[in-house]
């Protein structure tokens, strides 16, 4: 049955699932189609055409723009296409996304997932499985294949392909149009078709609000931070990159 709180704004035109829950504040646009086991939480705003199936979880203050799809079966070609049971997607708190964006339901994983304050620009589709991090930039037309992960705060440029299972760590910055197949370091600018490393993200690590200083001595030494052969004191940054680079040690991405 469905379950609303009060004080939601619904348009009459939009369509409301049986099972659909709902907490405050929300404000449902015209030609929205919310079917499936799908609940929101509080002060979510649905532009035009927002169509959910299956299973989504959503949580507060989240904007969506206009026909943006979520929960729909993950394309598998050839596999066919599954909707496992009890397995869905999650939009965590504060989460953008932008106008026709397809997010897909999980296959393998337990939920295809974004996280707090990401923001997902139009036009970008997430297969089945992929996880987003925290505060994380997903550019328009992006391409993220099924498994895919993109680590907190990372930022994956304009039209870029991730393949399906790589990763992008966390903080590192992918650059317009390139082609991900292997593993991102943390805070590694890469680019290229197929991708390859350039530079330390140095901005981006400004933006996390470490010592400029020290980012500067990582900076000046982050090749020899890749290769495990620094001379620097320990810092964050330089721990998330080794912890990064033995877990993956066996498909990261090369420099230039």
């Amino acid at each position: 049955m469905t379950s609303f709180r009060e004080n939601n704004t619904i348009h009459p035109t939009a369509i409301i699932g049986s099972e659909v829950s709902m907490g405050t504040g929300n404000i449902i646009g015209p030609y929205c189609v919310l079917n499936g086991k799908v609940t929101i939480g509080d002060n979510n705003h649905f532009e035009t055409g927002i169509v959910t199936d299956h299973i989504v979880s959503i949580g507060n203050n989240c904007k969506f723009y206009p026909y943006v799809s979520l929960g729909f079966a993950g394309e598998m070609g050839a596999k066919g296409d599954k909707l496992p049971e009890g397995k869905g997607v999650v939009i965590e708190d504060k989460v953008t996304i932008r106008e026709f964006v397809n997010v897909h339901a999980p296959y393998w994983w337990d939920n295809t997932k974004v996280s707090e304050g990401a923001y997902i620009m139009n036009k970008a589709y997430l297969a089945h499985d992929v996880q987003i991090g925290k505060g994380a930039l997903i550019n328009a037309g992006v391409r993220l294949g099924g498994r895919a992960c993109i680590h907190d705060y990372a930022n994956v440029g304009m039209g870029a392909t991730v393949h399906q299972r790589s990763i992008v760590g966390m903080g590192a910055m992918v650059g317009m149009s390139s082609a991900i197949k292997k593993a991102v370091p943390p805070f590694a600018v890469v680019a290229g078709v197929p991708a390859r490393i350039l530079k330390f993200n140095l901005i981006g690590a400004k933006r996390r609000g470490f010592d400029e200083s020290q980012l500067l001595e990582i900076n000046e030494q982050f090749p020899a931070v890749l290769s495990g052969s620094h001379s620097l004191e320990s810092h964050p940054i330089l721990e998330a990159i080794e912890g990064f680079l033995e877990e993956h040690s066996d498909s990261l991405i090369t420099f230039r």
